[in-house]
């Protein structure tokens, strides 16, 4: 579930020495590499909102625990699914399915994470939960700008700021996906988190019914970096599921 990223190769071309937006953002994407690279299991709060099917999506909280390489368990706390549980624990696990327990005396039941009831008012499925797994497609297209004669970085430090209480510090690039629409999105900030160097919050914009519009928004709250999670962590008896 969480792969680590390849930053070193992603920015083995550097910018311009006299670059110091993008710069900075490449030593921030270096640091977050090292964490994730040690990194075994986290817990954190998620606060998630997207751009689904032509309209905004609501604000949804959940407290999440993951393990590598794909245990993952949820619940929603705050949002049009408060009280929801959701248990996932790789394709291997429960015929490839993850168990959700919607709350409101429906029993749990066994989903596709690609099928169309688990996919309803999501952008990405659960196994793209962690927030290492976005940067890894911001990383790709970074690869792509690296390895291009024709585009050049395009990054803005956007300085020190708070994140729902927590010290961060972001970056927004562009990315040029009018020329390329292979590109994941046209415009990423990425805000990290100067304690734990992983990112706290994350915003993607994209083309969506015409327009240029925020599709992606997730924040990442309270991370803690291997806790020291265990077996009854993602055991479905411990939840009742």
């Amino acid at each position: 579930m969480l792969i680590a990223l390849t930053l070193v190769t992603a920015l083995a071309t550097p910018p311009a020495a006299d670059d110091a937006d993008a710069n900075s953002f490449a030593d921030a994407l270096r640091e977050m590499e090292a964490v994730a690279s040690e990194l075994k299991d986290a817990t954190f709060t998620m606060y998630k909102r997207e751009w689904v099917n032509g309209g905004q999506g609501s604000m949804s909280t959940a407290d999440v625990k993951f393990r590598r390489p794909e245990d993952a368990y949820m619940i929603f706390v705050d949002g049009p699914n408060a009280g929801r549980e959701v248990l996932w624990r790789g394709p291997d696990w429960n015929g490839g399915r993850f168990k959700v327990d919607p709350g409101r005396f429906i029993p749990v039941m066994n989903l596709d994470p690609n099928g169309s009831l688990a996919m309803r008012g999501n952008r990405h499925n659960i196994r793209e939960l962690p927030p290492t797994l976005l940067i890894e497609k911001i990383i790709a297209d970074a690869m792509r700008i690296n390895d291009s004669a024709t585009f050049a970085p395009d990054v803005t430090d956007l300085g020190t700021t708070e994140i729902r209480g927590e010290a961060s510090r972001c970056w927004e690039a562009k990315l040029p996906k009018d020329k390329d629409p292979g590109f994941y999105a046209y415009k990423v900030k990425v805000c990290a988190s100067p304690s734990t160097k992983m990112p706290n919050a994350m915003r993607v914009w994209d083309v969506e019914d015409g327009e240029l519009r925020l599709v992606e928004e997730y924040d990442y709250i309270n991370l803690k970096v291997n806790p020291g999670l265990s077996d009854s962590d993602f055991d479905p008896d411990t939840y009742g599921l």
